[in-house]
């Protein structure tokens, strides 16, 4: 508090030590009321709650309270919770999943025929796992089967520079000079002709590039350990490639790390994400060449 309480008394008790000393306890008092006051406000609203309000809202939302976890993620998944109200619609399941997951990351088909509902993304960590299955299974018909497909998708980029420069030969036939005195060719007045920020690159190209790029990858890595050398597409698809394989619950029933290999075991991509492995599981990588510095 900047001002004093005894400012408010009459100006006689100015000085006497026994009001003095009584003021300041009641300073300090005020002092913890407001700053009290001020925190219980702030547990009202899940956006600044502090760990004791998040617990309050776990456990009016039924959640299981584990202060272990990171507090920005308990409170996006209240808020995620909070937003789930009906109507239950594509599309407020597809507002929730760019919300989740984010925007154009994820791929959502929806087979009537078959009441089958399947997503197509990839999680990077297992707590959002969790929750984005409690979210479809929560907004989705219960007639309907849910089938999540882990699907990583990344870009690459590919640019065109091009340069030139003047060649002058120091060195000519028939002529007097000393060997080591200066260059034989020395490039000069070098100008760039064109950067990398212009579209010069054809699509067809671009295509040529994700196809050797795509037979370039030759092992699957799961956790780090197990090793896949069957795949069951390795192609290019217009300027993506697109890598599949087959994972089997035998094999492992969670993953945190794919990456693709090359022939000599060399590291191509790496992707730090989370699932669980239910039976046989299709693994798809998809990336995009892109044209772009």
């Amino acid at each position: 508090m900047k001002e004093r309480s005894i400012e408010y008394l009459p100006s006689y008790y100015e000085g006497v030590l026994e009001m003095e000393e009584t003021g300041r306890m009641a300073d300090g008092l005020w002092g913890q009321w407001l700053a009290e006051k001020e925190r219980w406000f702030a547990r009202v609203f899940i956006q600044t709650a502090d760990q004791t309000g998040i617990a309050r809202f776990e456990e009016l939302w039924g959640i299981p309270v584990d202060r272990l976890l990171d507090t920005e993620f308990r409170r996006e998944r209240l808020l995620n919770r909070m937003a789930s109200r009906p109507p239950f619609t594509r599309w407020f399941l597809a507002e929730r999943l760019d919300a989740i997951i984010g925007r154009q990351q994820w791929k959502l088909q929806i087979d009537h025929d078959d009441y089958t509902l399947i997503l197509e993304s990839g999680v990077r960590l297992q707590t959002w796992h969790d929750e984005l299955q409690r979210c479809v299974m929560e907004y989705k018909p219960c007639n309907m089967i849910y089938i999540f497909k882990p699907v990583w998708m990344t870009r690459g980029r590919a640019g065109e520079t091009v340069g030139a420069g003047d060649i002058t030969y120091n060195y000519t036939l028939g002529g007097a000079w000393r060997i080591g005195e200066g260059p034989f060719v020395e490039i000069s007045n070098e100008r760039v002709i064109a950067t990398a920020q212009e579209k010069s690159i054809t699509p067809a190209w671009l295509e040529t590039m994700a196809g050797a790029a795509a037979q370039k990858a030759q092992q699957a890595r799961i956790n780090g350990t197990h090793i896949i050398t069957e795949f069951q597409s390795k192609q290019a698809v217009g300027n993506a490639v697109v890598v599949e394989y087959l994972l089997n619950g035998s094999l492992t029933d969670e993953v945190s790390l794919l990456e693709l290999l090359d022939q000599e075991g060399s590291v191509l991509s790496r992707v730090e994400g989370y699932f669980k492995v239910n039976g046989e599981t299709l693994v798809r990588h998809t990336i995009e060449i892109e044209e772009g510095a």
